[in-house]
């Protein structure tokens, strides 16, 4: 969790605090998903763990040492994130919002990339949400209740409005690095599928058509369950007097 900023910000916010520059020491945070848990470990940094400055290199190191590891996820602040596995690597902005608070939204991101783990999202997907669900929690004040809600997250990715910096990813990634493409997201549709300076750029509607169907899944799903809950909500007696609540319709 991060450390709370000034209200009214305009900042770009994913699972982590805003940073700028390139990736100093100690400022990554990383999570990893294996074959044989459901949750996500958050760790002190990438580098602290292997050594390695590059953050990506770091992932793959990661990858390599954990006989289980499918995923490390890599945190990079109001930059983005990035998800590395053992074939692939994608990259995802983060989104621009009005930040108020910070706390709550790493959390909001690890549990958002669980979901993506287990729900077989695609790793750029996955990222997508990830970072959707962060931003918007760093919208409201504290954790707790004021964590993102789903209707906040669907606006967040109708818009989306990211944080794009070509040239920070150029940087991050020139080294040759051992994979065959590095996917990084992007708003331009029409760039979709096109290679760029070593870097394969996706529009963000190739990852909303995998998202948007999930999401609104969900939502249906919340609301049958509570037509259903209203449907067969108990009687209140008071005394002589029982209400039967009919509720069939309110939702």
């Amino acid at each position: 969790m991060g450390a709370s900023l000034p209200p009214g910000r305009r900042e770009a916010a994913a699972g982590a605090s805003p940073s700028s520059g390139s990736w100093p020491p100690g400022t990554l945070q990383t999570s990893a998903c294996s074959s044989s848990t459901s949750t996500s470990t958050p760790t002190a940094g990438s580098e602290s763990l292997t050594g390695i400055s590059n953050p990506i290199r770091a992932g793959q190191e990661l990858i390599k040492k954990g006989s289980h590891t499918k995923w490390v996820i890599i945190k990079m602040g109001g930059k983005g994130s990035i998800l590395i596995t053992k074939s692939s690597i994608a990259c995802a902005p983060a989104f621009k919002v009005d930040v108020v608070d910070t706390v709550g939204c790493g959390d909001s991101f690890t549990a958002a990339t669980a979901y993506g783990f287990l729900h077989d999202l695609s790793p750029l997907s996955t990222l997508v949400l990830a970072n959707a669900v962060g931003a918007a929690t760093a919208m409201g004040c504290g954790a707790g209740r004021n964590v993102a809600d789903l209707d906040k997250i669907l606006k967040l990715l109708r818009q989306s409005d990211l944080n794009e910096d070509d040239h920070f990813w150029h940087e991050l990634t020139y080294e040759n690095l051992e994979t065959p493409e590095i996917l990084l997201l992007s708003k331009e549709a029409a760039i979709n599928g096109q290679h760029k300076d070593g870097l394969v750029h996706m529009a963000i509607q190739h990852a909303l058509s995998e998202l948007l169907p999930k999401l609104h899944t969900i939502c249906h799903r919340n609301v049958l369950a509570a037509m259903e809950f209203a449907r067969k909500v108990a009687s209140v007696s008071y005394g002589d007097l029982t209400v039967i609540f009919s509720c069939s319709g309110c939702i």
